[in-house]
């Protein structure tokens, strides 16, 4: 465009003339290499790792050989685990993955969250550092039109400082807990300098204190805590706390003996702050010929003020 005496010029851009005379296959080209030059399109690039199905991050290195670094978006797949973190080294020889920054490791039936990981990728075992878990007792049941299997809802929650996966479901865990109430603050948690938690099978504490809403409420040298979704076991059964203005405070405790399939008994003992202390104990039993039970109730109580 060019103002002149006479009038207006209108000059058709060199640019414009180019442009007219792209191919197809000339835009297609650029809008690829639009595409390549894009953050998001560069988190999507698939890089070949062994030992891994599918793996994504927007900055990626091969160091080495066997040697991989990754950051930024890290998203990697093997079978049925998928692991997220912000940075990821990984040795291919001895398939050591080192993660740090939001690390998540989903399966079937678990999910490990934590601050950073150093495990074998091929056995999936290994350490999780200020890691939280979740877990789902019993077997998983398969949905979907593809037969993929579903993840119920958690069944067990822990923590801990360092949570060490020893097997395929059992943990050692240092200076964390424990709880079966897996909502967004439990209404109780067991806490341990040591616990060994084998998934769908039992939680040993060592020095447990049970708290109640936050509050420490009980105390004992070694717990073993039964886990199973589907048979009996022997075990202690979850403490429960009380108020009244009769009682006091009260604490109940209980021991449950599976004897086998047809029998099994209870022992209780509560403390009541004011009125003292009761003992008390049932067995049951069931055969074809029919079935019964018997308890004993020992209340040693004393008057209140």
């Amino acid at each position: 465009l060019r103002a002149t005496k006479a009038g207006v010029i209108l000059r058709t851009p060199v640019i414009f003339r180019s442009f007219c005379m792209i191919t197809p296959y000339r835009v297609a080209v650029v809008v690829v290499a639009v595409l390549l030059t894009t953050p998001h399109f560069a988190t999507a690039q698939i890089t070949d790792i062994p030992g891994f199905d599918r793996v994504l991050a927007q900055v990626q290195e091969r160091l080495a050989d066997n040697r991989f670094l990754l950051s930024e978006a890290v998203e990697m797949t093997q079978g049925d685990m998928k692991f997220y973190a912000d940075h990821v080294e990984y040795f291919g020889d001895t398939n050591r993955l080192v993660a740090t920054g939001n690390v998540l490791v989903i399966e079937t039936d678990h999910l490990i969250a934590a601050d950073r990981a150093d495990f074998n990728a091929r056995t999936r075992l290994g350490i999780f550092y200020n890691a939280r878990g979740f877990a789902t007792l019993g077997a998983t049941t398969d949905v979907g039109p593809a037969g993929a299997a579903a993840a119920p809802d958690p069944d067990v929650q822990f923590y801990g400082e360092t949570l060490e996966k020893t097997g395929e479901d059992s943990y050692v865990i240092t200076n964390g807990g424990f709880t079966s109430c897996v909502q967004a603050n439990p209404r109780w948690e067991m806490t341990s300098g040591s616990l060994k938690l084998r998934v769908d099978h039992y939680a040993l504490l060592r020095n447990m204190l049970l708290k109640v809403k936050g509050v420490p409420a009980f105390y004992l040298p070694i717990m073993y805590y039964p886990l199973s979704k589907e048979n009996r076991n022997t075990g202690f059964l979850m403490p429960s706390y009380g108020s009244s203005t009769v009682q006091g405070q009260t604490i109940s405790n209980a021991f449950f003996w599976a004897i086998n399939r047809s029998q099994d008994a209870t022992f209780l003992h509560d403390w009541y702050s004011k009125t003292g202390q009761s003992v008390a104990g049932e067995y049951r039993y069931v055969s074809l010929g029919g079935s019964g039970n018997v308890r004993s109730d020992f209340l040693n109580e004393h008057p209140t003020k």
